[in-house]
């Protein structure tokens, strides 16, 4: 009884797990729109290499800045330039920004927010938790590229 308790309560835990980081995340490629379980929620616009996080009204609320350097200790034969890319992100409302090394889709990018609950299933900025992500991950690209100047 004891043992089927136990695992019925771990099946339970797994299943949550799963469901609450099983969002469906959807773009519409003709506008931008990022639905999250089928709500419009977000607008994601990307220039070359940046993208901006938008709200559904078009007030940006993060954005992400393709930054480069060469560091001749990061070449290998599948990089021989030394070439190291990050991202800088930014929130609106939140002081401070991080660096982040993923190059993303929009839906990726989505993921991404969604899994460290930097947004919410609304696509609200969740600023405590934003400026948690940023204190912890900071900023170890740009003071490298310092270095090497």
């Amino acid at each position: 009884m004891n043992l089927r308790l136990s695992l019925l309560l771990v099946v339970i835990l797994c299943s949550f797990q799963t469901i609450s980081f099983a969002q469906k995340i959807k773009l519409d490629k003709k506008t931008d729109v990022i639905s999250i379980d089928g709500v419009d929620r977000l607008k994601i616009e990307r220039s070359t290499w940046d993208f901006s996080v938008q709200d559904l009204e078009g007030n940006e609320i993060a954005y992400l800045v393709f930054q480069e350097y060469k560091d001749r200790k990061e070449i290998s034969k599948s990089n021989p330039t030394g070439r190291v890319t990050y991202f800088e992100l930014t929130f609106e409302g939140v002081e401070g920004m991080t660096e982040v090394v993923l190059f993303w889709t929009k839906k990726q990018l989505t993921g991404f927010l969604l899994k460290h609950e930097l947004i919410d299933l609304r696509g609200q900025v969740q600023k405590e938790t934003v400026a948690k992500y940023i204190k912890r991950n900071g900023q170890k690209y740009s003071r490298k590229r310092e270095e090497l100047k």
